[in-house]
């Protein structure tokens, strides 16, 4: 999927290219479905397109962190945060001294890689660290 890529924001682009594309975006999920399934189903919510997304990150060695967001109406989003150099992009959050990025993966239209939160209010509630698996 990454074909060849060997560095991180190559290969953060790549797999979102992925999930944006092959992953339509639904409300129509119970907000339970592993990755295995959102891959076998072809939907998602957004906590299940970004539990995909940490999923394949992970497997081509990238930490990751699940990002739980209140937005506008104090309805509640759920992102990816990836490490990584990114012009012209300010980190959304920092979590042990490392800055990650906005990754956006429940999308019904075409959004930047890596950006900014594009909702009116984006307020960070909660994070949760999802280390990759160390290279052998």
């Amino acid at each position: 999927m990454v074909g060849g890529e060997r560095i991180v924001e190559g290969k953060v682009r790549k797999i979102h290219t992925f999930v944006s594309k092959e992953i339509e975006y639904s409300n129509n999920t119970d907000g339970n479905a592993s990755p295995e399934a959102v891959l076998l189903n072809g939907h998602a919510q957004c906590n299940e397109s970004a539990m995909l997304a940490i999923s394949l990150l992970n497997a081509v060695h990238i930490d990751c962190l699940y990002l739980s967001i209140a937005t506008e109406d104090d309805r509640r989003h759920a992102a990816v945060g990836v490490p990584g150099k990114y012009n012209g992009v300010r980190p959304f959050t920092n979590y042990n001294g490392i800055s990650y990025y906005y990754l956006e993966t429940a999308s019904d239209h075409d959004v930047p890689p890596v950006g900014e939160c594009s909702f009116v209010k984006c307020e960070l509630l909660e994070t949760r660290f999802y280390p990759a698996k160390k290279e052998e």
